[in-house]
């Protein structure tokens, strides 16, 4: 069996991005933003990839899940174990 892969935020309606230099992108789905991509604050918080993804309108096959660019970062004290 395959790993399920990380949706791409920018190819979500979901997602934007704020003017606030503190937390400079969000999803309006979950009502938040933060300092990395909703998704990766998503599975660091849950342990799980985000199942709100919704792809944009005439997104094609560029807009399909896949693994995540940028590295989980969680403060110090916490870990995460993930097991498939």
């Amino acid at each position: 069996m395959g790993q399920k892969k990380a949706p791409r935020c920018h190819d979500c309606q979901h997602f934007y991005v704020s003017w606030d230099k503190k937390f400079p992108m969000g999803c309006n789905y979950l009502g938040f933003k933060g300092k990395q991509l909703p998704s990766m604050e998503v599975l660091s918080a849950t342990g799980k990839h985000c199942c709100w993804f919704k792809a944009k309108p005439g997104c094609q096959s560029q807009c399909q899940p896949h693994e995540p660019e940028v590295e989980v970062i969680l403060p110090p004290g916490c870990s995460l174990s993930i097991t498939a």
